[in-house]
């Protein structure tokens, strides 16, 4: 029996076969009269393409990061000492915002 002609269904059925045997592939290969070598390597075969289905991940996209706003501020009363406002960023970033009108 040539296994190249196998249609995927015969194949399964096949392989449940020799499963249920209890038979090692070798004997179960020389029972059916089937080439031990080309067993072998469909065997292995579809093992790695159900290994490799099995172990396939859907990504999805991640949802669209919002846009940051700027928040505005209101200076309740100005500091006769600073005339700034410093806000700290991630990453060391120093974000110094003069607290008088510039002309």
């Amino acid at each position: 029996m040539s296994l190249k002609d196998l249609p995927p269904e015969a194949w399964e059925a096949l392989y449940d076969s020799w499963q249920k045997s209890g038979l090692s592939q070798r004997k179960f290969c020389e029972r059916q009269k089937i080439e031990y070598k080309a067993f072998a390597y469909r065997r292995e075969k579809a093992s790695l393409a159900k290994r490799r289905a099995e172990s396939r991940v859907i990504l999805k996209s991640p949802e669209p990061t919002p846009i940051p706003k700027f928040i505005p501020i209101e200076l309740l009363q100005k500091s006769p000492v600073f005339s700034w406002i410093e806000v700290q960023l991630p990453h060391g970033i120093l974000l110094r915002i003069p607290t008088h009108e510039t002309a």
